[in-house]
C-alpha cells in the first residue's frame, strides 16, 4: 500500500477531494492550504504544484521523500509554484508520537545530548515558526 501513495497518484486525490468540498454548502469559498507531516509532507508540496488555482499555502514539516529519483519528485517545479511554501525540519518535538519512538529513557536522554538546546522542541514553538514563515513578515527568509 505505501508503494502506491506517490506524488503523482495523490494529485487526483487531492482533486477529487476538493471537487466534493467545493460543492458543499458548510465549505468556505476559495483556496487552501495543505499541510503534510513527514511522507505526506512531499505530497503537500506535490499537491500545491498540481493545483495552483486551489492551493495557496503549502507545509512541510518533518517532510520525507522530499528529493526522489522519479519524474513527480515533489522537488521537481517548485520553482514555478506561486504558492506559499514552507519547507520545516526542526529536531525531535516533544509529541506523544516522539515518546513512543523511543521508549527507552537513556537513548532518549542521548539524543537530547546532541541538540544544541539540550531540550525538544515544543508543538507551540513549531506552530509559530510555521505562522511566521507563512507570514509576508518572513519574506526576506530562505
Amino acid at each position: 500500500l505505501m508503494a502506491s501513495v506517490t506524488p503523482a497518484n495523490i494529485v487526483g486525490d487531492a482533486a477529487a477531494l476538493l471537487d466534493v468540498a467545493q460543492g458543499d454548502p458548510a465549505a468556505r469559498d476559495g483556496a487552501v492550504g495543505a499541510v503534510g507531516f513527514c511522507m505526506s509532507g512531499g505530497l503537500a508540496l506535490s499537491v500545491a504544484r498540481a493545483l495552483p488555482d486551489r492551493v495557496k499555502a503549502a507545509a512541510s514539516i518533518h517532510g520525507a521523500w522530499l528529493v526522489r529519483d522519479s519524474p513527480d519528485s515533489p522537488h521537481v517545479g517548485l520553482e514555478a509554484v506561486e504558492a506559499e511554501v514552507v519547507a520545516v525540519h526542526p529536531g525531535p518535538v516533544d509529541t506523544e508520537m516522539f515518546h513512543n519512538a523511543f521508549p527507552d529513557q537513556k537513548e532518549m536522554e542521548r539524543r537530547l545530548q546532541r541538540i544544541p538546546l539540550g531540550r525538544m522542541g515544543t508543538v507551540k514553538e513549531m506552530v509559530t515558526l510555521v505562522l511566521y514563515l507563512a507570514s509576508d513578515a518572513s519574506a526576506s527568509v530562505s
